[in-house]
């Protein structure tokens, strides 16, 4: 019994072939016979624990908490983000000219007191404006506000209870987010598109746009969600129903789009949209330089080292930029102690310093680095 307690403790595989070699005793036998069963039993268990590892990890119920969490970041319906944003997007009508002509766009209800976001072109020299909600209601829009520069406009409707869109962020966007365009294309109420953001600030200036305007157009939010004739100022929303952007362009050939559509980014155009509440209008600075970027000939040639800064190419007679004393082939590596990192950014930071003050510019002359004060002007 010793010998079997043995057996058993210390290992089947030894004992066993120890005694089906040695020929002993009838119960060492029987130890053999037992260990042999623990075999073949442990064999089957493995064998069928594999099959259920196997089954558990390559059915279709091992891969639910991947489609889970798929599903709850890019949901197979969008109907709960449309039905959060749509009612809040707008119909626009407009009249103008004699014989009057009819314009259509869409708009964003962006507050309760009743502000609407659109395009500047969509009210652009218009007589008479009309905003149709989704909920069958009709007003009469006043305009309170508009900023060709960034084709911008608010309007102010006058009804009570009114859905508001809810704002998302800009900033966070990625190249691949799934994005969903809301709009009135050619006067089809409430029609929803969905694309992805395919690049952001990518664009230098849009075809046939003043060079005003590009000031914004690095900024511009591209996607393949279709966009046609009649969704200019409607809604670009994320997957959650946030406005992320205004539509306001397409490439396009007449009546068809080719996929490459663009929207202001919502970072923007909350900013405009609450200066032009406020005063009506929108100021900007200006200080009278033709910048570009630096090419690398450039670069080598003025012994430029730096990967930022912008380049000044001219100065306008009796500009701010001129006055201060900057020249054409100064590079202007900070403004108001704010580092100058492309042409975009650098309009941009130039647009937003305030009229009538006085800003440092650092600029690089010569292989040194030089300060000027320049009083800023109004952008006209």
């Amino acid at each position: 019994m010793i010998g079997i307690t043995k057996s058993i403790i210390f290992g089947f595989k030894e004992n066993a072939i120890l005694g089906l070699v040695q020929g002993e005793s009838k119960m060492e036998y029987k130890v053999f016979r037992l260990n042999k069963v623990v075999y073949i039993t442990l064999a089957v268990l493995f064998i069928a624990a594999a099959w259920f590892l196997y089954s558990h990890f390559t059915s279709k119920k091992s891969f639910n908490v991947e489609e889970s969490y798929i599903a709850s970041k890019y949901p197979n319906s969008f109907a709960s983000a449309i039905q959060s944003a749509a009612p809040a997007v707008v119909n626009i009508h407009t009249t103008k000219g004699a014989p009057k002509q009819q314009g259509l766009g869409s708009g964003i209800i962006i507050d309760s007191q009743g502000h609407v976001l659109t395009n500047y072109h969509v009210i652009e020299s218009t007589q008479d404006i009309t905003v149709s909600l989704p909920d069958g209601r009709n007003s009469v829009a006043k305009v309170i506000g508009t900023d060709p520069q960034t084709d911008l406009a608010v309007l102010k409707i006058n009804l009570t209870e009114l859905p508001v869109i809810k704002f998302g962020t800009s900033a966070d966007l990625q190249v691949g987010d799934v994005v969903l365009a809301i709009g009135s294309p050619f006067g089809l109420r409430n029609t929803v598109t969905q694309g992805i953001v395919s690049a952001l600030g990518t664009l230098q200036a849009l075809p046939e746009s003043t060079p005003e305007y590009s000031i914004l157009a690095g900024d511009l939010i591209q996607t393949d969600a279709t966009i046609n004739l009649g969704n200019s100022g409607g809604a670009l929303i994320d997957v959650n129903g946030h406005l992320v952007g205004v539509n306001t362009a397409i490439l396009a050939n007449v009546f068809s789009s080719s996929g490459i559509g663009f929207a202001i980014p919502v970072d923007t155009a909350k900013q405009v949209a609450s200066e032009m509440i406020q005063h009506g209008t929108i100021t900007r600075g200006w200080i009278g330089a033709q910048l570009t970027e630096i090419s690398a000939e450039t670069r080598a040639y003025l012994k430029y080292e730096a990967t930022t800064g912008v380049y000044v190419q001219d100065t306008l007679r009796n500009s701010p930029a001129q006055i201060a004393g900057i020249l054409p082939g100064d590079i202007i590596t900070k403004i108001n102690n704010v580092a100058t990192q492309d042409i975009n950014q650098t309009l941009r930071l130039i647009s937003s310093l305030e009229p009538e003050k006085t800003y440092n510019l650092e600029v690089f002359r010569e292989g040194e680095l030089e300060n000027f004060p320049v009083k800023v002007a109004i952008r006209q």
